[in-house]
């Protein structure tokens, strides 16, 4: 799993979904986007995913015959942090990588989660984002996007 990190307007989900989407046929690659907001909660995460993944059997979810899903999580750390200081959409995610998969909601029995790789972009905590806690970080191998400068703003525009 990879996350991108960086200030808004360095083009952190323009360059992850440009390398995803190149890389559809190559790697047999079924791409889950999630855009998270400060409203975003658990269970809608969690209906979002069972949604598109392929139900293998009762307790199995994962990626259709000779594919791969990947989720792709924009403004991962954009969730409101909870009275305890938890973000629920984060920690389902956390516990998908973790652990493999997540509870059904209903019945309450384990449904393991499998062919299924996470990545994501973030900024940093400022302006509604909280920090992504390091029990979610260290699933990831963290790139920084560095800032634009102004000479190579002026070559793109």
């Amino acid at each position: 799993p990879c996350l991108l990190n960086g200030v808004s307007g360095t083009g952190k989900s323009v360059i992850m979904n440009a390398a995803l989407f190149d890389s559809v046929d190559d790697l047999n690659l079924q791409i889950i986007g999630l855009q998270f907001s400060a409203q975003t909660s658990s269970a809608r995460t969690q209906e979002s995913l069972e949604a598109k993944l392929k139900v293998k059997r009762k307790n199995l979810l994962g990626a259709p015959q000779g594919k791969t899903v990947v989720v792709f999580v924009d403004d991962l750390n954009m969730p409101a942090v909870e009275q305890f200081g938890a973000q629920p959409p984060i920690e389902l995610l956390r516990q998908m990588l973790g652990m493999g998969g997540f509870y059904d909601r209903k019945q309450l029995f384990w449904k393991d989660v499998k062919d299924v790789t996470l990545t994501a972009a973030c900024g940093p905590p400022e302006g509604g984002r909280s920090p992504t806690t390091p029990r979610m970080v260290r699933f990831f191998h963290l790139m920084f996007i560095p800032e634009l400068t102004e000479e190579t703003l002026r070559k793109i525009y």
